[in-house]
């Protein structure tokens, strides 16, 4: 006599017994019956995650699209500055000082060191819409700051030497010179200092 095999209901493949779960129901019907309720919950999981992830996708969209404007937006404003610094470097000069460029005015001036390898070769240029419109007339200075500048009108601290000053220690000083468009170039609208050559009591 073959032994009567045992099975849980919901994989028996046993015909003819009786679901132990159900003993009214052959077990082919109870195993039916859950393969539907399994099949049904597996297709409301399904549904349930396609619904978040639109739902996801829905709140992610509109802040994708703008990011991507926003990064649009930057590289435009960004055009007259990187055209500007393109032209620092056609002179060899090392990253210039930005702190007196503003985004979306038409002037804007970039200043740095250019050629000395310790940093006291100072130049400042002048730019209309990114476009090259001169210097401040001084050729090299030892050290120059950017104070403030409107529309119109820069404003830089010339930093002072005396004659026995070392380039990183300076005790003369500054004088401040405010640069304005009158319509063709940048003028000075104060006297600047003269170079120190070593032979004047105090200079830039």
């Amino acid at each position: 006599m073959r032994p009567r095999r045992s099975c849980h209901w919901r994989w028996c493949s046993c015909l003819g017994q009786r679901s132990p779960v159900f003993p009214e129901l052959p077990t082919r019907v109870v195993l039916q019956r859950a393969t539907f309720v399994q099949h049904v919950r597996v297709s409301l999981r399904t549904l349930s995650f396609a619904r978040l992830s639109l739902s996801v996708g829905a709140l992610l969209l509109p802040a994708a699209l703008a990011l991507g404007t926003s990064a649009s937006a930057a590289t435009g404003k960004n055009r007259a500055l990187t055209t500007a610094v393109k032209r620092w470097h056609t002179k060899g000069c090392a990253p210039p000082d930005t702190s007196m460029w503003v985004h979306g005015s038409r002037f804007n001036s970039l200043y740095g060191n250019c050629l000395a390898g310790d940093g006291h070769d100072q130049h400042v240029w002048f730019f209309d819409h990114g476009r090259f419109v001169g210097t401040d007339g001084l050729g090299t200075s030892s050290e120059v700051i950017g104070l403030w500048r409107d529309g119109t009108t820069f404003a830089f601290l010339y930093v002072l030497y005396r004659r026995q000053d070392a380039l990183c220690c300076p005790t003369g000083g500054g004088k401040v010179v405010r640069f304005r468009w009158n319509g063709k170039r940048f003028r000075a609208l104060d006297r600047p200092p003269p170079r120190q050559n070593g032979r004047i009591p105090v200079g830039r």
